[in-house]
């Protein structure tokens, strides 16, 4: 009788443990859903881009929506991130994350930018194709968390196989998304920290989303 009501007693605490975790991290990112201007134009100012949330929402499908964030507002939020969940490292202005409930991308200042200019492809001048094929395939991965997906090596492999779809929504042409995808895989796929790689990730592996045709990523 006692032994069982001190397992019962643990698992109350572990229960109200994680929900304080959920809570903390909830209350901790609160300032990423203030009211925010809409725009698709380039802006340096933090802005909801109404584009790339109608892009992420459908390879999500789910409604989402996509925050750019200025310089500072951007260190300020990636850095509360960072505090929630115990990870020092920042990836910087080329970064993203998505909220905790699900509701919202958090892109930063400089992908954010690149992404506001790709219908333009690199012709602009505005990027290289190794920054836009960063910049299309992070909004996959994140979306790919509003899905559903936890796993960072999951949603990386399955963002990366949707770049050409991601391009097209972004109005690149398909010979374009294609070369993105080609070129994430040589030169960017290769180099990415280990938590974010398998080995199912590839042709016919666990991870290919299109296991009846020879096309990959």
């Amino acid at each position: 009788m006692l032994a069982a009501v001190a397992t019962a007693a643990v698992w109350v605490v572990v229960w109200f443990g994680w929900l304080n975790l959920q809570a903390r991290a909830l209350v901790s990112h609160i300032h990423d859903h203030g009211p925010l201007p809409r725009t698709a134009a380039p802006s340096p100012s933090s802005h909801i881009d109404p584009r790339l949330s109608g892009v992420a929402a459908t390879l999500a499908g789910r409604e989402v929506e996509v925050r750019c964030w200025s310089v500072g507002d951007w260190r300020r939020i990636d850095g509360e991130r960072a505090e929630i969940d115990g990870d020092p490292t920042s990836g910087g202005l080329r970064s993203a994350f998505t909220s905790y409930d699900r509701k919202r991308i958090n892109l930063g200042t400089v992908v954010c930018a690149g992404l506001a200019h790709s219908h333009q492809g690199v012709y602009s001048g505005y990027e290289s194709w190794s920054d836009l094929s960063w910049a299309v395939k992070l909004l996959g991965h994140e979306a790919m968390h509003v899905h559903g997906i936890g796993d960072e090596a999951t949603a990386e492999c399955y963002a990366m196989q949707l770049i050409p779809r991601t391009a097209r929504l972004l109005g690149l042409s398909d010979e374009e998304g294609r070369y993105l995808a080609d070129f994430f895989w040589d030169e960017w796929y290769p180099v990415l920290d280990s938590g974010y790689r398998s080995t199912e990730c590839r042709n016919d592996g666990e991870l290919d989303r299109n296991p009846e045709t020879d096309l990959w990523p």
